[in-house]
């Protein structure tokens, strides 16, 4: 029930978001504070869509920057 509210809240007001993971300088993960939702950024289409298993694979393996701002290296791609 607390779930459901919540997304009505964000319908209703809009989502307040955070970044989560920096993946490149115009790629992000983004969440939602209310309703706990991930959303994928992009700024060149000036995008935003939900977050799900084919974005998690098209970013696997690209440098990322973490919301604490240390920088992890993942398996670079061929």
């Amino acid at each position: 029930m607390r779930k459901f509210i919540r997304k009505i809240i964000c319908r209703l007001k809009g989502h307040k978001y955070y970044v989560i993971k920096e993946y490149s300088p115009t790629v992000r993960k983004l969440g939602c504070s209310i309703c706990k939702s991930k959303f994928g950024m992009n700024d060149r289409v000036k995008a935003v869509i939900p977050w799900d298993s084919e974005l998690e694979e098209l970013h696997e393996g690209e440098w990322r920057k973490d919301f604490e701002g240390a920088t992890i290296a993942r398996r670079p791609r061929f």
